[in-house]
Formats: C-alpha cells, sequence, structure tokens
C-alpha cells in the first residue's frame, strides 16, 4: 500500500514536470520572452526532478529489491515470528510480571516449550525473588510426561530452586534420587549422583571437606538446556 502511494506521488510529480516543460516551450516561443519566468519554470522541473530521483533511490529500489530477493531466495515462504520476542520485549522494558504472562502463553501454545518454561523459574527466582512460585510451576510441569532429556532437565531446574533459592537440600536431594532411581545406566542418571554427592559433601554429610554453593567440579557434566 505505501509503494503503491508513493508511485502516485511520483507519478503526479511526473506529470507536473511535463506540464511546466510544455509551458516553458510555450513562453520561448511567445513573441515577448519572460526570461525570469522561463527560469523560475526551468528550476522548477530541475527541482521536481530530484525530488522524484530521491523518492525513487530511497523507497522504490529496496522495495522492488526485497521483492525480488524474496522470490529468488525464499518463495511462498512466510517470515516465522520468534515466539518468545514479545517475553523478551517485556523483560527488556523491566515488566517480569508480563514476560512471564507472554512465556506462558507460548507453553500454552506449544507444550513442550521447555526453554519457557526455565525462563519463567529464572524470572521468578533471579528478577522476582519468588522461588516458591518457581517450585509450583515445575513441580506441576513434571506430573507430566516428558521424554528422558526434557525431563531431566525440568528435575535439574527444581534442584536448582530447591538448593540455590529455597535452601531446602532434603527435597533437592529427594529429587535427584527419584532421577537415579528411574533413569538408571543413563547420563542422567549419572549426573543426578554426582550432584547428589556435590550437595551431601557441602552439608558436610559426605566427603571430608565441604563444597560452597558456587563451586562445581570441572569433570561435572550438567544437563543442558533442550533444544
Amino acid at each position: 500500500m505505501r509503494i503503491l502511494a508513493r508511485a502516485i506521488f511520483i507519478l503526479g510529480l511526473i506529470l507536473l514536470a511535463v506540464v511546466l516543460y510544455r509551458e516553458t516551450q510555450i513562453l520561448r516561443s511567445s513573441e515577448f520572452v519572460d526570461g525570469t519566468r522561463i527560469m523560475v519554470l526551468f528550476l522548477a522541473i530541475i527541482f521536481i526532478a530530484i525530488v522524484i530521483g530521491a523518492t525513487v533511490a530511497i523507497t522504490i529500489v529496496p522495495a522492488i529489491g526485497e521483492s525480488v530477493g524474496s522470490f529468488f531466495f525464499n518463495p511462498d515462504q512466510e517470515i516465522e515470528k520468534d515466539p518468545h520476542a514479545d517475553a523478551m520485549a517485556k523483560i527488556a522494558q523491566g515488566d517480569y510480571n508480563g514476560a512471564i504472562e507472554e512465556y506462558t502463553q507460548a507453553i500454552e501454545n506449544n507444550p513442550e516449550d521447555t526453554h519457557a518454561i526455565s525462563e519463567i523459574v529464572h524470572l521468578y527466582c533471579d528478577k522476582l525473588g519468588d522461588p516458591h512460585s518457581a517450585e509450583e510451576l515445575l513441580s506441576e510441569m513434571l506430573e507430566k510426561e516428558w521424554p528422558p532429556e526434557q525431563s531431566a532437565f525440568l528435575a535439574s531446574r527444581l534442584v536448582d530452586v530447591y538448593w540455590n533459592h529455597e535452601e531446602d537440600a532434603e527435597s533437592a536431594c529427594h529429587i535427584l534420587r527419584q532421577v537415579i532411581e528411574t533413569m538408571p545406566d543413563t547420563k542422567y542418571a549419572a549426573n543426578a549422583t554426582h550432584r547428589l554427592h556435590e550437595i551431601e559433601r557441602a552439608l558436610g554429610h559426605g566427603e571430608t571437606h565441604s563444597l560452597s554453593l558456587e563451586e562445581k567440579p570441572e569433570s561435572e557434566s550438567e544437563t543442558a538446556e533442550p533444544e
């Protein structure tokens, strides 16, 4: 619609330039030549030509180039919007509750969106100081059926909430033992075992030396967030 309006504008300028040019020709062929008026008309034609050229260069040419490029490289392909774009915009504005609402909508649209779940947990714990709401969300999500990778990831995030934000080591260890029991002989069980030992050491119930909350063994392979 904008391109059409600009095209009509340019066409109008061209018609105006043609009229002024004809007027100039008539004045030049008249018996009494008005040099000043001819000069004014000539300058007006030049100005119109500059405006037309600038308008074409700034608006029409880029639009045509984009259309041609889309035709050859992305025919009939719609640009997909990032499902988390609105949430990230809210975060940039400092509207964390609004971001949680956007992430919640993303989960409703895609119940397997573990990234959105993780981001809500992050906002609750690190931005709003409400780890209890994060705990409730993860507990509710873990009641559903998940593939092993996603299940282990969400369980790991719940351990984070219990251990790092609520200082509830008992609940954190309980979740880790569940992972070990339900996923034996898997990398998820191995990671859970390693982390369980880490927490026990930090509490002084395992090895002779304790481990602070910030320290993590370099050899530990944490469960990565599924894509």
